[in-house]
C-alpha cells in the first residue's frame, strides 16, 4: 500500500490536514477526546465535498480528490473508506482511516481491503467497532475489530462462502445484532453471544443496506409505502405512503432509528418513528443529498449547493455557509429507494 505524507496546519483554531493522496496515520500526536470536539462530532457529524473532509469542527484536505468515498460513524470517530481511485488519474490501494473527534487520523488495517467496499464494513455510532467478513476458501467469519486497541473478536461459527475469497457484501452492525450475507439469505446473530437470530420474512423487499440499529426499511411488494419494521419482533413501527407525485423516490432512517426522512420536490418531510408526527422542513426544497449526524441531525445539500444541518425535533435548519460545487458525501443512515 502506498503511504502518503501529511502536513498539519492550525487555522483559526481548526486543524486542517493536507493529504497528498490519501489519509494515513499521524505520528507523534497524542490521541485524546476533547469534550468540545466530541460534542461537535455528534452534532455536526462528518461529510465530504470539494476535496475537504469535515469532521465536527475540523477540516481535512484530501488531494486527488477521491472518486469513491464512504463515511461511517463509530463511538471513536468517523471511519473513512477511500477506494484509491482519484479524479486526477492517480490510483492507489484502498485505505480505511479513523478520524477522531479531535481531528487526528489513524489507519485501520482490515484484511483483504481491496476485496471490499465501504458498504461491506458494519459500524454503529455507539460502538467502538468495525465489523467485516474474514474470508477463506469456502467459508467466511464475522469479525469485530476494536478501534481502541486493534483487537479482534470472531463472532459465531464459520458460515459457507460460495464466492471463495473475493467479492463484497453489505454488512450491518447494531448494539445487538450483526447482519451478514449467507449463500441463500441474509443472516443475523447476536454478536455479544454468538446466538443466531433468523432473518424474518418482513413481507416485502428488504434491502440489506437499509439495516438500522434495530429497525429496517421495507418496501412492500405493491411499492405503495415504506415501512419501518423492528428487526427483533417484526412489529411495524411506521408506515409512510410513497408520494410519487411529489417525486419521493428515496428515504432514510436516522442512525438512532428515531427519524424517518423523505425528500420531496417541495421540501423535506421528517417523520417521528415513535409518534408518527410529521414535520416539513421549509427552505430546503430540491435536496440532492441527505445524510445524518451521530445524534440524529440531518446533513443536506440543496440545489444551490449550500450544505445545511437540520434539527428534526425543532424543525429548524441552519446553513454551514459552505457552498459546494461537487457531490456531498455523508453517512446516509438506513437508506432505501423506491423504484
Amino acid at each position: 500500500m502506498a503511504h502518503r505524507t501529511l502536513r498539519v496546519v492550525l487555522i483559526a483554531g481548526a486543524v486542517v490536514v493536507l493529504v497528498t493522496a490519501a489519509l494515513v496515520a499521524l505520528t507523534g500526536i497524542g490521541y485524546r477526546h476533547v469534550s468540545a470536539d466530541q460534542r461537535a462530532y455528534e452534532e455536526r457529524g462528518a461529510w465530504y465535498a470539494d476535496g475537504t473532509l469535515h469532521v465536527g469542527r475540523h477540516q481535512l484536505r484530501l488531494d486527488g480528490p477521491p472518486t469513491n468515498l464512504t463515511i461511517a460513524y463509530t463511538s471513536e470517530g468517523a471511519v473513512v473508506w477511500d477506494s484509491g481511485d482519484h479524479l486526477d488519474g492517480d490510483v492507489q490501494d484502498p485505505t480505511l482511516t479513523l478520524v477522531s473527534p479531535s481531528g487526528e487520523t489513524r489507519e485501520v488495517r482490515v484484511p483483504d481491503l481491496t476485496e471490499v467496499t465501504g458498504d461491506a464494513l458494519g459500524t454503529d455510532p455507539s460502538l467502538p467497532y468495525v465489523a467485516y467478513l474474514r474470508r477463506s476458501r469456502g467459508t467466511q467469519e464475522v469479525v469485530l475489530q476494536d478501534l481502541r486497541d486493534g483487537s479482534e473478536l470472531t463472532v459465531g461459527e464459520p458460515i459457507p462462502n460460495p464466492g471463495g475469497t473475493g467479492g463484497s457484501s453489505h454488512l450491518a452492525l447494531s448494539p445487538d445484532l450483526v447482519t451478514y450475507p449467507h449463500p441463500d439469505h441474509w443472516g443475523e446473530l447476536r454478536w455479544r453471544t454468538g446466538q443466531v437470530f433468523p432473518w424474518s420474512d418482513l413481507g416485502g423487499t428488504s434491502l440489506p443496506w437499509s439495516t438500522g440499529r434495530t429497525a429496517v426499511i421495507v418496501i412492500p411488494d405493491d411499492e405503495r409505502a415504506w415501512r419501518v419494521v423492528d428487526r427483533l419482533d417484526g412489529e411495524v413501527r411506521l408506515t409512510v405512503p410513497i408520494d410519487r407525485a411529489g417525486y419521493s423516490t428515496y428515504a432514510s432512517l436516522s442512525p438512532d432509528d428515531r427519524w424517518f426522512a423523505e425528500p420531496r420536490n417541495d421540501g423535506l418531510v421528517v417523520h417521528d418513528v415513535a409518534t408518527g408526527e410529521t414535520t416539513t422542513l421549509d427552505g430546503v426544497a430540491g435536496v440532492t443529498t441527505l445524510g445524518w449526524t451521530p445524534d440524529g441531525h440531518l446533513i443536506l445539500r440543496g440545489q444551490d449547493g449550500t450544505v445545511r444541518t437540520c434539527d428534526p425535533e425543532a424543525g429548524r435548519c441552519e446553513s454551514t455557509r459552505i457552498r459546494t460545487r461537487g457531490e456531498l458525501v455523508a453517512p446516509t443512515g438506513a437508506y432505501s429507494e423506491a423504484f
